[in-house]
């Protein structure tokens, strides 16, 4: 009784028919159809869901396990931790092997990534020691300069690191959200792989400086 006008989305011309504030809505015709024509089949197919319960979502996944199983064998995923009502499959010490190994083979992944922060740490030594050429002989207090620069153009290369970090952040907010790994594993796997190319990085820098 409500013919969709030409060049609209019957999807839209129904949502407005049925819309409080609507200009042309016609709220009060679809609802004494419901009462006339749906409501007592709808009742009906309520009364008998909640006479006839099926399966719990506990009962679902132990028979879908028990079907993987009976196919596969033993999972690698741990069913009671599942059926346990536990948000994640996989115990810590998996989660943080597995988000430590990938966090380490993106670092050797980009290997021009890795050569340029070499290159930039061998370069700003070697300005800083032809700078500073001879600071080692002088007394304690003439190298106090030396010590400041040395630290703070290191400093300076964190907050550049910055992006990069606050990139993968976003990307652990979407897997976390998901139940992929805690958080604490993500932050942990981080840490060790950025104190690690860190160290490294800076060893080449103040050996040469």
């Amino acid at each position: 009784g409500f013919p969709v006008p030409v060049f609209s989305s019957p999807a839209d011309h129904f949502i407005s028919m049925v819309s409080p504030g609507f200009k042309d809505q016609k709220i009060s015709e679809f609802v004494a159809y419901y009462n006339t024509e749906c409501a007592t089949t709808v009742a009906a197919e309520v009364h008998d869901q909640i006479s006839n319960p099926g399966m719990t979502s506990s009962e679902v996944l132990e028979r879908s396990f028990g079907a993987l199983e009976a196919v596969f064998g033993d999972l690698a995923i741990s069913t009671k931790r599942v059926l346990s009502g536990s948000p994640y499959v996989a115990p810590v010490g998996t989660q943080f092997v597995v988000v430590f190994s990938r966090a380490v083979s993106l670092m050797l992944r980009n290997k021009w990534g890795l050569l340029r922060e070499l290159i930039a740490s061998v370069v700003k030594a070697l300005v800083l020691g032809i700078a500073f050429l001879g600071i080692y002989d002088q007394v304690p207090l003439a190298q106090v300069g030396f010590i400041f620069i040395l630290c703070q153009m290191e400093v300076i290369t964190l907050v550049q690191s910055m992006g990069p970090s606050i990139e993968m952040r976003t990307i652990m907010k979407y897997e976390v959200s998901d139940r992929l790994y805690r958080d604490e594993v993500f932050i942990l796997s981080m840490t060790i792989v950025d104190i690690f190319k860190f160290l490294a990085l800076n060893i080449v820098y103040v050996t040469i400086a």
